[in-house]
């Protein structure tokens, strides 16, 4: 992964196959992670395919023209509100949005490889399902960018290998519908540095995270693993961290807090969307982590994994 996209959930797979035992195995294989829906004939699949939304219906972050503050001449920054993220995290209806379709290639009505022609103006991921006999003409598909991915059937490994490309392309659907966004802030170049990549994808591992979603322009992102447990990867910088400090400098109540954080030992994290000005003194004791260091390539950054 070069760019963690700006937040990520499973999303729903269509498999397409005129042979029952080929649909049923996949729903086996990969129904315990996506939804998915089957289809027989593919132009029953185009019909559904167009009734289903996609990534257009989930994308509406930026702020009214009433909501935003003055942008900065100097910077590309757009008014992005990260509290519309957060509204897809709690809309159980987006596990309903279609990112790959999954098409074997030999069927009676059309081959897998005009299905996904049909399909060019659609926003999805495609993989093919082949025989030995087809491999020509799918190395082609594959190099004029009509499908994503091939599996040959009469591979032992094509199961496995399937999983891994399904895996791969739900990543990379959103990875791109990230890259039309990815005018939000500079401060997002943080997505793309390839040791905070590392950092990110070990936290995802040892967490078993199925879904995440950034909550700042920092690169905090809310995560949910795969029982539905919540948790925060809050991010800092040298500058947010001095200038909470700044802010809370004269509250007497608050040096023991604020001594830590001048010493980089911990952060503050309130809850998401949370303002700390908001949170009364009292109900401090609990929002506040042990701060890890990265050395990123252009800055030192501060985080900790936080309850949600």
């Amino acid at each position: 992964m070069k760019t963690i996209p700006l937040f990520y959930f499973p999303p729903t797979l269509m498999v397409i196959d005129d042979e029952d035992t080929i649909l049923d195995l996949l729903k086996q294989e990969l129904g315990g992670q996506f939804k998915l829906i089957t289809e027989k004939s593919p132009n029953e699949a185009i019909k559904t395919i167009n009734q289903y939304k996609t990534h257009s219906a989930i994308t509406n972050f930026i702020l009214n023209s009433d909501e935003a503050d003055i942008q900065h001449e100097n910077t590309s920054m757009v008014q992005f509100d990260f509290s519309k993220i957060i509204n897809i995290a709690n809309n159980p209806d987006r596990y309903n949005t279609l990112g790959i379709v999954i098409s074997d290639h030999m069927m009676p009505d059309m081959t897998g490889i005009e299905l996904c022609k049909r399909l060019e103006n659609k926003p999805l991921k495609k993989i093919l399902l082949t025989g030995k006999a087809d491999e020509r003409k799918v190395i082609e598909a594959f190099n004029w960018n009509i499908i994503d991915r091939y599996v040959k059937k009469n591979d032992a490994n094509s199961i496995e290998e399937l999983k891994v490309y399904v895996k791969d392309m739900a990543l990379q659907y959103f990875v791109e519908l990230s890259e039309n966004l990815k005018s939000i802030s500079s401060k997002l170049t943080i997505l793309s540095d390839a040791q905070f990549i590392n950092l990110f994808n070990k936290v995802i591992d040892e967490n078993d995270i199925s879904e995440f979603y950034l909550i700042d322009k920092n690169g905090s992102y809310m995560l949910v693993d795969k029982n539905g447990k919540k948790m925060v990867l809050t991010v800092a910088t040298d500058e947010d961290l001095d200038t909470f400090n700044d802010f809370f400098a004269d509250e007497p109540t608050a040096q023991k807090y604020i001594n830590q954080v001048k010493l980089k030992q911990r952060m503050p994290f309130f809850g998401v969307g949370v303002n700390p000005v908001n949170t009364p003194l009292t109900n401090w004791e609990n929002c506040f982590f042990n701060a890890n260091t990265l050395k990123c390539d252009n800055k030192t950054i501060y985080w900790s994994l936080c309850p949600c």
